[in-house]
C-alpha cells in the first residue's frame, strides 16, 4: 500500500507497505490477542509515549506519526499482534473529557486494570456527599469556624478538568455552607487550559 501527501513543493510518496489504515470506530484490537493463540514463548511491551494512532484520515496530513518513514514500525506491525488502548477520560481513570498523560498511562498499564485518579475519587466523594465524612477536612473547617477564623481556599480553577476542577470548588464551598462556615476565602490560581 503506498500513501502520497500534498505539500507546497508537489505530492510525494510517504509510505510503502503500511499497517492497514484503522476504522473509524478506532476498536481496542487491530489483530484481536486471544489467550489460546498465544504460545508459551517471551512477549514485549512497548509503550510509545507520543505515538498516537488517529482514525480521522482527514487529519493524516497533519500527523508527524503518519507521515514519518516508519519501516520498522511497519514491520512489526505487519509482523506481530498489536493492540491500541483508549488513552484518556474514564478508560484510564480520568473524567469524561479529560486527557490522559503518560503517569496515567503506564498506572493504568502496570495496574492492568482502571485506576481511579485522585480527581475521580474526590470527584466521586463530592457527588456522594462523603466529604462530611473525611475527618482532616470537616475537623479543621470547624476548628476555624469555632476560633472565628477563616477558611483560605487556594487552588487551580479550571472547566477543563487538567488539574483543578470546578465541581471540587464548588462541592467545597456546599461544605462550608453545611458545616455553618460563613467565613470562607477563595483564591484561584488559573492555568489557561
Amino acid at each position: 500500500m503506498e500513501y502520497r501527501c500534498a505539500s507546497k513543493a508537489g505530492s510525494r510518496k510517504i509510505r510503502k507497505n503500511r499497517a492497514p489504515p484503522l476504522p473509524s470506530s478506532m476498536p481496542n484490537a487491530h489483530k484481536p490477542i486471544r489467550p489460546e493463540s498465544i504460545p508459551n514463548i517471551p512477549l514485549v511491551l512497548i509503550i510509545r509515549d507520543g505515538w498516537g494512532m488517529n482514525p480521522i484520515s482527514a487529519e493524516d496530513d497533519t500527523n508527524a506519526v503518519h507521515l514519518a518513514e516508519t519501516p520498522v514500525a511497519d514491520a512489526l506491525m505487519a509482523e506481530y499482534p498489536w493492540t491500541l488502548i483508549k488513552t484518556c477520560g474514564p478508560d484510564v481513570g480520568l473524567t469524561d473529557g479529560t486527557m490522559g498523560n503518560s503517569e496515567v498511562g503506564h498506572q493504568n498499564i502496570g495496574a492492568g486494570r482502571i485506576v481511579d485518579q485522585d480527581a475521580v475519587r474526590i470527584t466521586k466523594a463530592c457527588r456522594s456527599g462523603a466529604l462530611i465524612e473525611i475527618p482532616a477536612l470537616v475537623d479543621s473547617i470547624k476548628a476555624a469556624g469555632d476560633s472565628g477564623k477563616a477558611v483560605h481556599l487556594m487552588g487551580i480553577c479550571s472547566d477543563a478538568g487538567v488539574h483543578g476542577q470546578l465541581e471540587h470548588l464548588y462541592a467545597l464551598l456546599r461544605l462550608y455552607k453545611q458545616l455553618n462556615q460563613s467565613r470562607v476565602y477563595v483564591h484561584l490560581f488559573t492555568d489557561g487550559r
